[in-house]
C-alpha cells in the first residue's frame, strides 16, 4: 500500500471527507433514479441543464454541460 493513501478510519474523522462521501452517494442515487424516468422527462431535464450552463463558465458550468451530455445518452 502506498504511503500517500489515507486509512479509512483517519479519513472519516474529517468532516470534509464525510461530506464528500455523502455527496458521492447522493450522485450515485440520482444516477440510479434517472434509469427509472421516461425519455421525455430526461430530454426536458437535459434541455434545462444545457440552457442553464449555456452562458456560464467555470467548473460548475463544465459539470452541467457534462451532465447534459450524460442525459443525452440515456
Amino acid at each position: 500500500m502506498s504511503r500517500s493513501r489515507m486509512h479509512v478510519g483517519f479519513a472519516l474523522k474529517s468532516p470534509e471527507t464525510r461530506k464528500a462521501c455523502a455527496a458521492f452517494e447522493e450522485v450515485a442515487a440520482a444516477l440510479d433514479m434517472f434509469d427509472t424516468l421516461p425519455v421525455p422527462v430526461l430530454e426536458a431535464l437535459r434541455d434545462h441543464v444545457a440552457d442553464q450552463a449555456k452562458d456560464e463558465i467555470g467548473p460548475r458550468a463544465e459539470f452541467m454541460r457534462a451532465f447534459a451530455t450524460y442525459l443525452e445518452g440515456r
